[in-house]
């Protein structure tokens, strides 16, 4: 691993440089899968993924399933793939069928 000491411009901003209506971003970046975490974990992270898009309807959370998942799924527990689906076509999920890699 590479590393770099941080440059003046990748220092953050003094809380004083921060207004009270300033955004706060918060990213995250998931990696989900069967071959791993096994159906269960990964089931429970989705609905755990599902639950913070409900409550917060403007979060974006990035997953990164295994491609696999859905032929396990689609092979094991045709169910959770509907569930899947069913997901994709909630209200909040009109941007998320336009960025994901899945058909």
């Amino acid at each position: 691993m590479l590393w770099a000491p941080p440059t003046a411009q990748a220092q953050p901003s003094s809380p004083q440089d921060v207004g009270a209506h300033d955004p706060l971003y918060l990213l995250t970046y998931d990696h989900g899968g069967v071959v791993l975490w096994g159906p269960d974990h990964f089931v429970k992270r989705l609905r755990d993924a599902v639950a913070w898009l409900d409550r917060y309807p403007h979060f974006k959370i990035g997953l990164d399933n295994e491609a696999y998942v859905y032929d396990y799924f689609a092979e094991k527990d045709k169910a959770v793939l509907e569930e899947l689906r069913g997901l994709l076509e909630r209200t909040w999920s009109a941007s998320a069928r336009r960025r994901t890699c899945t058909s």
